[in-house]
């Protein structure tokens, strides 16, 4: 049994299942590879990863939303920028801390 990689299709949701990669030699019909233990057990794994796919893709969309509401916040021109202006903000409200409160250390 050969199958395709579904590591060129990592843009977000454009990789197909791994089932429909999947390339049966021809000495097995369509009938004899889906009721095989093997098959099956393929095709369990193949739905938990897809589940799995599912819920990462899920969790990216928030944290890019997270990423934009700071970048919005302070004002970074980038994602690249991001680090840097944040540790900007809190140099600056440290130095400001320093300044307005001289006696706490």
């Amino acid at each position: 049994m050969m199958w395709t990689s579904p590591i060129e299709h990592v843009e977000e949701g454009s990789a197909p299942p791994l089932h429909s990669q999947m390339q049966y030699g021809s000495d097995q019909t369509d009938d004899e590879s889906s009721t095989s233990p093997q098959s099956l057990l393929l095709l369990a794994r193949n739905r938990e990863l897809s589940r799995q796919i599912e819920s990462l893709q899920a969790e990216r969309r928030v944290l890019l939303d997270r990423q934009q509401n700071v970048m919005d916040l302070i004002s970074a021109s980038s994602p690249d920028q991001l680090l840097h202006d944040l540790r900007n903000v809190l140099n600056e409200r440290e130095l400001f801390r320093v300044l307005a409160f001289p006696d706490d250390k």
